[in-house]
C-alpha cells in the first residue's frame, strides 16, 4: 500500500475551502529537484561528504590528543625536582705590581762626516803663437832736404810730378789755392809747395822758385 498524504491543516485565520472544491496541497524546496537526475545528486552528496569528513576527523583528533598533551606536561612537572643553582664568582686575588726602574740608557750620538771632494780645476790652455818679428825698417832715404814721405818725393832729380798724390800736403807745406794750379809741383823760396810750375807767376806771392819737386 501506499504511503497516504496526511491531510493539509488549515492555517489560523484562514477561510475553510468552499464546498465541493479540491484543496491545494503545499510542496517543499526539495518538489524543486523532482526534475534533476538522481545521479547527479548522489555524486554532489558525494563529493560534499569527502570535503566535510576530513575537517570533522581533524576536530576529533584534536580534541582527543589536546587534555592528553596537557595532563602529559603537568605529570612531568610534577615528577621534576625543582634544583636551585647558585653560581659564586670568585675574583682571582690581585697580587701588588714591582716596578722595576730600568737604567735609562742613552745612545751615543751619530755624527756624520762628510766628505767633499773638490776636483782641481783645469788649467786654461793657452796657445801661443809667436808671430815673426817685423821687418826691419828701411835705411832711411835721402831726399836731398824732402820730408819723409810714402811715396819717395824728393828735390835730388827724377821726374816732374804734375799728378801729385791727394796726401802730399800732409806731409809737405802747402799754399792755399795749391789744388788750382796747372803745372808741375814746384818748391818756393819760402818753403811752400806749389802746382804751378813751369808757368809765368809761379811762387809770385812767395819770394819766387826754388826747386821742382821730384818722383
Amino acid at each position: 500500500m501506499a504511503n497516504a498524504e496526511p491531510p493539509i491543516r488549515p492555517e489560523p485565520g484562514a477561510h475553510p475551502p468552499a464546498s465541493g472544491a479540491q484543496p491545494v496541497q503545499s510542496r517543499g524546496w526539495w518538489s524543486r529537484l523532482d526534475p534533476l537526475p538522481k545521479a547527479l545528486l548522489i555524486v554532489v552528496g558525494f563529493v560534499t561528504g569527502l570535503c566535510v569528513l576530513p575537517v570533522i576527523m581533524l576536530g576529533a583528533i584534536g580534541a582527543i590528543a589536546g587534555p592528553s598533551a596537557s595532563r602529559t606536561t603537568e605529570a612531568n612537572a610534577a615528577r621534576s625536582p625543582v634544583v636551585a643553582t647558585t653560581t659564586v664568582s670568585t675574583a682571582p686575588a690581585v697580587r701588588p705590581q714591582t716596578t722595576t726602574a730600568l737604567p735609562l740608557t742613552i745612545p751615543p750620538p751619530t755624527i756624520t762626516t762628510t766628505t767633499t771632494t773638490t776636483k782641481p780645476a783645469a788649467a786654461p790652455t793657452t796657445k801661443t803663437t809667436t808671430k815673426p818679428p817685423p821687418p826691419p825698417p828701411p835705411p832711411p832715404q835721402n831726399l836731398c832736404g824732402a820730408p819723409s814721405n810714402p811715396w819717395g818725393y824728393n828735390f835730388c832729380g827724377g821726374s816732374y810730378i804734375t799728378s801729385p798724390a791727394s796726401g802730399i800736403c800732409a806731409y809737405f807745406n802747402c799754399i792755399d789755392n795749391f789744388w788750382n794750379g796747372k803745372g808741375y809741383v814746384i818748391q818756393c823760396k819760402d818753403g811752400m809747395l806749389s802746382k804751378s810750375g813751369g808757368r809765368q807767376g809761379s811762387c809770385s806771392y812767395h819770394d819766387g822758385n826754388r826747386r821742382p819737386l821730384y818722383k
